[in-house]
């Protein structure tokens, strides 16, 4: 009797394809189905799965065209992944950017998530990453150290809602320097980052200027000026900034983004995600609300879509269907 099968594919970045990998690994165990994840090289990560960890997983360095059946690979969102833990549906084929098991939605994969959890504790860096972690942690980790992962880059843009978050950010780093006057500080952001050739070049904050200039020497970064020379690829930069606040005690990160999910998922510590708003945004929304139209915006979208969207996103569509009518 053939062995069902589960194929699954992620092209965007290294934390988008972890929650994917360790929950498809969850969910073929579950089912009993064979696995393969497809893990091409991309811009957002240009690294092999091999060239990051030692585990022997399923993980191929392939993409869905070179697939006999790549016309079955569908690629969902968040909101539209089915339960695919109980198809009776004998060869599955999904992409996406996040967990396949989503208990939030479907109960009985409660169970399956929180082997998830097991799995993703298993992932073990290369000796060369993990070493690396160790050589970082000893030159500058102090006892007790706060790892803070603020999202930049593309959220500049696509979420100018959450990206403006660094006074709420020092706000919470304040508060538990009070409770530990002692601690260090581990900053992770990508406000230096390169954009896809396609994509808007992204804002500068001057992140690591700002928390110099407030906190001096107990704040310390891999990059730009402690990284390690010999990793060339972001996405071995990443790894090693992700492991690094792993090994915290407190974190401070950013909501909906999957590395400051990652940086305490499986992993118990204090931790909070604190939200902003870009100066534009915090203007444009305040307005929207004053005059009653944020409410309209979200009730017309809701009826529309089926589901709640952040109000960057509805803007955002509004935009483009303006400059459509407008240039057709």
């Amino acid at each position: 009797m053939r062995v069902p099968s589960l194929t699954t594919f992620c092209s965007t970045g290294l934390c988008n394809r972890l929650r994917v990998l360790t929950s498809s690994l969850a969910l073929a165990e579950a089912s009993g189905r064979s696995l393969q994840m497809l893990w091409p090289a991309s811009f957002e990560c240009t690294a092999s799965f091999q060239s990051l960890f030692t585990n022997d997983w399923p993980v191929i360095e392939r993409h869905p065209h070179q697939l006999p059946h790549a016309d079955r690979m569908r690629i969902y969102d968040d909101h539209e992944i089915p339960d695919l833990l109980t198809t009776d549906e004998a060869d599955l084929y999904a992409g996406a950017y996040s967990w396949l098991l989503q208990p939030i939605r479907f109960a009985h994969h409660a169970a399956a998530f929180e082997r998830t959890q097991e799995i993703f504790r298993q992932l073990r860096p290369t000796p060369a990453i993990q070493q690396a972690v160790d050589d970082f942690r000893n030159a500058h980790f102090r006892s007790r150290m706060i790892g803070v992962h603020l999202r930049r880059g593309d959220f500049m843009h696509l979420r100018p809602d959450l990206s403006g978050n660094t006074p709420e950010a020092f706000a919470e780093i304040d508060h538990i320097l009070s409770l530990d006057p002692a601690a260090g500080i581990l900053l992770c952001s990508d406000d230096n980052a390169e954009a896809p050739p396609s994509k808007p070049a992204p804002l500068r904050e001057g992140l690591h200027d700002k928390f110099l200039a407030r906190y001096g020497d107990r704040v310390v970064w891999t990059t730009p000026h402690t990284g390690p020379k010999r990793f060339t690829r972001d996405s071995e930069h990443a790894l090693i900034d992700l492991w690094l606040l792993r090994s915290t005690n407190y974190f401070i990160g950013t909501p909906w983004s999957s590395f400051s999910e990652l940086a305490t998922f499986a992993h118990d510590v204090p931790s909070v995600l604190v939200s902003g708003g870009t100066p534009k945004y915090r203007r444009t929304e305040r307005l929207l609300r004053y005059t009653g139209m944020l409410a309209i915006l979200h009730a017309v979208n809701r009826r529309r879509q089926g589901f709640e969207e952040p109000t960057p996103l509805i803007l955002r569509r509004i935009k483009h269907k303006v400059l459509s009518l407008l240039h057709p």
